[in-house]
């Protein structure tokens, strides 16, 4: 509420009656249009005002909207185009519940989610404790003395990996795919830095040299990628890098859909998700993103602190994030892609002559 609006006395629903009564006086008979432009008026001027409206005027106007909720469309289409016009019409918008409210986004995205499917809740839990085990990894390493850049960007880079898998754990359970994609991209990015900086320290240094263009020639990803003896290009990073950050059109496919009715102009209707993107497919693909990524981070942690960490707990850890992510595999992903008309063949062979997850 504003400054102005807390200064002003309460307006009861007297003084609104009034009010319209007075507006009223100069529409002559039969005018439709000004009646129409009247009743905006009085409209307009009670939504700017709600707040400091009194409980009756305040059931007056949410009696007048309610009554109006039908009926309000074709009249404001009438109108002539204002700034007012466009507020009513979105307020119209909103009372048939078509509008987006931000701060419903956002209450959505601060509230626990609500999975309908156990594919969402399963691997929400599997998850979160595999993401602790590696965050516990974590502080037991820090707890050391670490000396030069490289070991400081291996840890650091590490840290990292676990905000975004946090961040990417949390978008991604409240149906956020493209940007859940986008911090699973990032810890790829990271998982690559931190193996480069295990096998040749002295690009750690370029890495902190505050060398922006020396640091974007010898650290993008790809050239980290050919310093690492792999080809230029990732289909993995790749592909979230399309599906994530880089506003590809695949991106917007994952995101939108084809009405088959038309509009009543006879158009194509696009229709776009804004928020949550339920799409059973994307919701596949991120979840098994993030056990990957988890993965990824989980044995550089090892790789490059094994000596701080209990080699019992290791191989521990190592075996049930295999065996999790297996079983979420055959449980979800293969069933789907079946159902699909995905080609898993190879996928199956591989988890069969595992000596890890094999369902009991």
């Amino acid at each position: 509420m504003s400054d102005e609006k807390r200064q002003k006395r309460s307006i009861t629903g007297s003084e609104l009656q009034r009010r319209l009564q007075e507006s009223l006086k100069s529409v002559k008979p039969r005018d439709v249009q000004a009646l129409n432009q009247k009743l905006f008026e009085h409209l307009k001027f009670a939504v700017d005002n709600y707040d400091v409206l009194d409980a009756d005027a305040k059931q007056q106007i949410d009696g007048a909207m309610n009554g109006f909720q039908k009926d309000l469309g074709p009249v404001l289409e009438k109108l002539p185009d204002s700034k007012d016009k466009r507020v009513l019409k979105r307020l119209h918008r909103g009372m048939l519940g078509k509008r987006v409210m931000v701060d419903l986004l956002l209450k959505e995205l601060e509230s626990m989610p609500a999975p309908e499917d156990d594919n969402s809740a399963k691997s929400r839990m599997l998850l979160i404790e595999e993401l602790q085990k590696v965050t516990d990894f974590f502080c037991d390493i820090c707890d050391n003395t670490l000396r030069g850049p490289a070991a400081f960007g291996q840890l650091t880079l590490l840290g990292i990996c676990v905000s975004e898998l946090v961040v990417a754990l949390h978008l991604g359970h409240h149906y956020y795919t493209n940007q859940a994609y986008s911090h699973v991209r990032t810890v790829i990015e990271c998982v690559d830095k931190i193996e480069l900086f295990r096998r040749e320290p002295k690009w750690a240094e370029i890495w902190c040299s505050g060398d922006a263009r020396a640091i974007w020639k010898e650290l993008s990803p790809k050239s980290v990628r050919i310093k690492l003896g792999r080809p230029k290009y990732d289909p993995v990073y790749g592909f979230f890098s399309a599906l994530g950050p880089h506003g590809s059109f695949q991106a917007v496919q994952a995101r939108t859909y084809r009405s088959l009715q038309k509009s009543s102009k006879g158009n194509l209707q696009i229709h776009q998700w804004l928020g949550g993107c339920p799409a059973e497919h994307h919701i596949i693909f991120v979840n098994g993103g993030m056990f990957y990524a988890v993965y990824l981070v989980l044995l550089q942690l090892v790789k490059s602190f094994w000596r701080f960490l209990n080699a019992a707990e290791v191989k521990e850890a190592l075996d049930r994030n295999a065996c999790k992510t297996a079983d979420y595999l055959r449980r979800y992903f293969l069933p789907w892609a079946k159902d699909n008309g995905l080609d898993v063949t190879q996928l199956e062979e591989r988890l069969d002559s595992a000596q890890w997850g094999k369902p009991e």
